[in-house]
């Protein structure tokens, strides 16, 4: 889900029975960075596993999550989603969280989630007044 080919997915357990759903995917950003949403390219070759109903969540630790924007929903296409959130954020982590799959198998798979990231923000959209702020 993170190396670049689309081609390639994250896939829950598929080898067993059972229930699969809701599944989690946590990306370590490597460092903070300032992420204003996600892209999401689903599974290319089935809609077994792709997204239907999803929520997104940040951490700093990975281990304390806060959400960002509530659960969202994904038209059962192949083509790249976007999840803008409402306001930059920044963290070290990502957490997706698939509640439901178009393929009705209850299974989830992700070919490439990509955060947007703010390599240099401007001060003013992160609440920062130059120079009232020195």
């Amino acid at each position: 889900a993170v190396d670049g080919d689309a081609n390639t997915f994250w896939h829950t357990d598929w080898s067993s029975d059972g229930k699969h759903l809701p599944a989690r995917l946590m990306v370590d950003l490597g460092k903070e960075a300032v992420v204003s949403g996600i892209r999401y390219i689903p599974r290319q070759d089935s809609n077994r596993g792709r997204i239907e109903r999803v929520l997104v969540e940040v951490g700093n630790e990975g281990k304390t999550w806060h959400g960002i924007g509530g659960e969202r929903r994904f038209d059962d296409v192949q083509t790249t989603r976007l999840i803008e959130f409402e306001k930059p954020v920044k963290t070290r982590y990502l957490r997706v969280t698939v509640l439901s799959d178009h393929g009705q198998a209850d299974h989830a798979a992700i070919a490439e989630i990509e955060p947007i990231t703010i390599d240099s923000p401007d001060v003013r959209e992160l609440g920062i007044i130059p120079g009232f702020n020195d």
